[in-house]
């Protein structure tokens, strides 16, 4: 008796899962490298030593160190400011260009909490996972909320992709590349929980474009005056 089995769905299998090992290895060793040269930055800082802080930083390889402050004027809001810098960095080791839209702008009423780091890092990191070469990413910040939109060049999604991506644990492979959905489950669980919105379509270079709308949690001037007193 002979038995034939199909092996392209196991073979597929195989590839996914050494993928991800590779995929688990390298950012494990990036980590681990990134907590030494934080360990010795901090100690420098620490001790009062800027000068040999900046040389320390100056020195790293082109690709980790941060971006040039002046493109991020735009964001008044340090922690937005620090978070694409160093998205900034990790997208350039992959020898993809990240880069902030001219018309980007962040205003000083803009609060910027943890679920506003989470929902754009996310997104900027599924982008740079994407990429083939370029991420464009477009923030206008005020007191009433976030405005993100994030492109990429990759390969897009199908449009019976679109709504799955959003499905926790989510990972789909595609002709180009690997789309893993990277915290997109919790991006919308944030938003929605605000009362806004995260939507995804094709950008304007071929790939994906996430489009979403983080609500402020911090009641503004016009929701304080419009509240009925206490009786």
């Amino acid at each position: 008796m002979v038995v034939l089995q199909d092996r392209s769905e196991l073979d597929a299998m195989l590839e996914t899962l050494e993928l991800e090992r590779t995929r688990t290895e390298t950012l494990r060793i990036e980590t681990h490298d990134f907590e030494n040269r934080m360990h010795v930055v901090s100690g420098l800082l620490g001790l009062g030593d800027l000068d040999d802080a900046r040389a320390y930083l100056a020195a790293l390889p082109r690709g980790e160190r941060p971006g040039d402050a002046r493109q991020w004027a735009p964001l008044r809001s340090p922690l937005m400011a620090a978070l694409l810098a160093s998205r900034q960095a990790q997208a350039k080791t992959r020898g993809i260009e990240l880069a902030l839209t001219d018309d980007s702008r962040i205003d000083t009423g803009f609060v910027c909490g943890p679920e506003e780091i989470t929902v754009v890092g996310n997104l900027v990191s599924n982008a740079i996972e994407a990429a083939h070469d370029s991420v464009d990413v477009f923030l206008r910040g005020d007191a009433e909320g976030l405005d993100i939109v994030v492109d990429d060049d990759g390969a897009g999604l199908a449009d019976d992709e679109a709504e799955a991506v959003f499905a926790p644990g989510n990972t789909s492979k595609t002709a180009d590349a690997w789309r893993h959905g990277i915290g997109l489950d919790v991006v919308r669980a944030y938003v929605q929980e605000r009362g806004g919105f995260v939507s995804v379509g094709r950008a304007d270079a071929g790939g994906a474009r996430f489009t979403a709308h983080l609500p402020s949690a911090t009641p503004t001037d016009d929701d304080t005056a419009n509240k009925e007193p206490n009786a």
